[in-house]
């Protein structure tokens, strides 16, 4: 976070902003995380966030989001709940998470979102509970070695509709495909 430049009077404390706004839009902040409350359906970034490392909560309750802005990603090793309740998402644009590590719950409880593409799993230590809840979800797509991954636990959990994982057969995807629910294949 230290290349990241603010207008004067806004500053970045731990997980959150004060003095001014990240985002474009109607959104409101809460003290002590990074929560973002829109009533909007789209947000625009302001500012240059590439060299984020925690995004964890960043679009967390967004209930009427519908549209996430191209982002550069590159640099988030947390990315633990970051679209968490952002219930009207029906896509996400591709994600660079070949930094993060923590993905735990990062898509739970988007429950209209269809599919997701290239994550990205060769840093990953925890994807537990990623796409809990997301009750539209039909087509995941996986890239990279899963081999540091040791959370995975409910990553599918009440995702109840028929659907596909895709993954790069070079790398052992047995731990995540036995966790996929029984109307979906590998």
């Amino acid at each position: 976070m230290n290349n990241i430049t603010f207008p004067e009077g806004v500053k970045w404390e731990q997980r959150y902003i004060t003095g001014g706004d990240l985002f474009e839009g109607d959104v409101t902040y809460s003290v002590g995380n990074f929560y973002r409350n829109a009533n909007n359906s789209v947000i625009r970034i302001k500012y240059d966030i590439s060299s984020v490392t925690n995004m964890s909560y960043m679009f967390s309750g967004c209930a009427s989001l519908t549209t996430i802005p191209q982002m550069d990603t590159s640099s988030a090793t947390d990315m633990n709940s970051m679209f968490t309740a952002c219930s009207s998402l029906t896509s996400i644009p591709l994600l660079d998470t070949s930094s993060a590590t923590d993905m735990r719950y990062m898509f739970q409880g988007c429950s209209s979102l269809t599919s997701i593409s290239q994550l990205d799993t060769s840093s990953a230590t925890k994807i537990g509970y990623i796409f809990y809840n997301c009750t539209e979800l039909s087509e995941v797509r996986f890239k990279g070695n899963p081999s540091k991954v040791t959370d995975v636990n409910y990553m599918f959990g009440f995702v109840t509709t028929e659907g596909v994982l895709y993954y790069d057969e070079r790398y052992d995807y047995s731990r995540i495909i036995n966790f996929l629910p029984s109307n979906w294949t590998a």
